[in-house]
């Protein structure tokens, strides 16, 4: 019939339409994902102020945050650096990580005095501070024996009633203790008993002091400019212990004789006189005078080498004649 012919050509119809929907709903989904994951270079925005940086960002389809980081290099406020970085292909939607200076790093100023040098100085460098490390005079050394790298003082100084802040570049200079850390070579450097005497004070050594002869000397305050031949320890300096050198003189005891003698007979013509001298002594003996005899040798010389010694004063005896015409004149 013409009314069934007409309903379905309607029915098919409508079929179409509905068909024809949903063909364009399904394109339109499609082409909306589709745009919805494409992918899209990351642009660069270090060096950007953070508000074009952003803006630069939502542009190109991505979200953000941000983050702060300390910067010698970008001024505060500026773009360092992105997560992911430049260049990357990203889908549009994805979280791009903007990494903003806060400046200069602030480095609070500590104390570091009587801490290990090496320690502190590679801490501080590593905070990008540039160290000096300088030797400082003490009046103590013994009290730093075995502590020539702790540091004893340091600029700028640390106040715990004021807060100091550095930043990456200052210079801050770390002092410690101007000492020896080996006992020197006196020998060598021809230390003289006084030098010596100095140093062990300073270092807190117990001084005992030896002749050439290896002959102790308790009072050695004669022998302050005698020079060091050696000494009983070398190395490290060690606090407390005995320290013994040996200078260069000879304190033995030596017998100078004086002889006093006729010097044709070769007999006495008194009695012989004795003295006690140090080695190096020299000087005259003057002879004195004797009944009866003239004196041949008005003085004789001595000197003391490391031996005893003998000298003799020569006399003539006087002639009778001479006594008796001495008599008769009287």
């Amino acid at each position: 019939s013409i009314n069934s012919k007409k309903d379905n050509k309607m029915s098919i119809a409508v079929l179409v339409g509905v068909s024809l929907l949903v063909i364009m709903v399904a394109l339109l989904l499609f082409f909306n994902n589709r745009n919805k994951y494409k992918t899209v270079e990351v642009p660069d925005v270090v060096g950007f102020s953070v508000k074009k940086a952003e803006s630069t960002l939502k542009n190109k389809g991505f979200k953000y945050d941000i983050k702060e980081e300390a910067s010698d290099e970008v001024k505060e406020g500026y773009v360092i650096k992105t997560s992911p970085k430049a260049g990357s292909s990203k889908k549009k939607g994805s979280i791009i990580t903007i990494y903003e200076s806060s400046g200069q790093a602030e480095i609070d100023l500590e104390n570091y005095v009587n801490q290990e040098l090496d320690s502190v100085k590679a801490n501080l460098n590593k905070l990008g501070l540039s160290v000096k490390v300088e030797k400082k005079e003490v009046s103590n050394p013994k009290d730093y024996v075995g502590k020539d790298k702790i540091i004893i003082a340091q600029s700028p100084e640390y106040d715990e009633n004021e807060k100091k802040v550095l930043h990456s570049g200052d210079v801050i200079t770390l002092y410690t203790p101007d000492i020896l850390n080996e006992y020197p070579d006196m020998s060598l450097e021809s230390w003289t008993l006084s030098k010596v005497e100095e140093f062990t004070t300073k270092y807190g050594l117990t001084l005992k002091v030896k002749d050439s002869k290896g002959n102790s000397i308790s009072d050695y305050s004669s022998y302050m400019d005698s020079v060091v031949i050696k000494q009983s320890r070398t190395g490290e300096i060690a606090s407390g212990v005995t320290f013994t050198v040996t200078i260069d003189a000879d304190t033995t005891s030596y017998t100078l004789t004086i002889n006093y003698y006729n010097k044709k007979k070769n007999t006495p013509v008194g009695d012989t006189k004795t003295e006690s001298h140090k080695n190096g002594d020299s000087g005259n003996v003057i002879c004195p005078e004797f009944t009866g005899y003239t004196k041949v040798t008005p003085s004789v010389s001595y000197k003391i080498e490391g031996k005893d010694l003998a000298v003799s004063c020569y006399y003539e005896e006087v002639s009778s004649s001479n006594n008796s015409s001495d008599n008769s004149n009287e």
